[in-house]
């Protein structure tokens, strides 16, 4: 392995060096709409965990394969995820959103409303930066975090199930610790933003 590369970067050179080419970009984006929304949840009087990530360069590989997609085309390369206490604030997150930015439609699921067949429970919407670009949300209560991150909803318990023969997904490792929930999402409001 090279120096300062990692497992991921070693086994999807291709799509790491690709997401590499604008990762600095797509950080400073997604740091520029995390802080837009945490004034916005802020100034509505919403409280929220507001969290970031840009997927791996394996995980962007597999969905590119599976949906014979290029890297430009995939609409989840960075997601946010908001978490908050109930549902009625999951919908009223997901109308702030909306007003905001413009919303792509076909790319918004209910999973509230009509959860997974695992129980899976979650708002997702994908949003347009002002560059264009496509940034996913996926707006859920702190239940429904906990199900997906541990319980039955948990993304390494689809992909390990999706993983059996027949299935079009590669393995996933499960956590080390399964049966032990994960903490909850660091509250990430914005400097001023009252406290409960």
């Amino acid at each position: 392995m090279e120096r300062g590369s990692s497992p991921l970067t070693t086994r999807c050179p291709s799509v790491a060096r690709l997401l590499d080419q604008h990762r600095p970009h797509r950080k400073l984006r997604t740091r520029q709409f995390v802080a837009t929304l945490q004034d916005a949840l802020c100034s509505a009087g919403i409280t929220a965990a507001v969290t970031s990530r840009i997927k791996s360069p394996c995980s962007a590989r597999d969905k590119m394969v599976r949906l014979g997609l290029g890297l430009p085309e995939l609409q989840d390369v960075c997601g946010i995820r908001v978490v908050v206490d109930d549902v009625p604030t999951c919908y009223a997150v997901l109308a702030l959103v909306h007003r905001l930015w413009p919303h792509v439609p076909e790319a918004f699921d209910d999973y509230i409303a009509t959860p997974k067949s695992n129980g899976y429970q979650s708002l997702h919407t994908v949003v347009r930066l002002a560059c264009g670009h496509p940034l996913e949300l996926q707006i859920r209560t702190r239940e429904q975090h906990r199900a997906a991150e541990a319980g039955s909803a948990a993304h390494w318990r689809y992909k390990a199930t999706a993983s059996q023969p027949g299935s079009q997904h590669g393995p996933d490792r499960p956590p080390s610790r399964p049966d032990k929930p994960p903490p909850p999402p660091r509250d990430n409001r914005a400097p001023g933003c009252p406290r409960d």
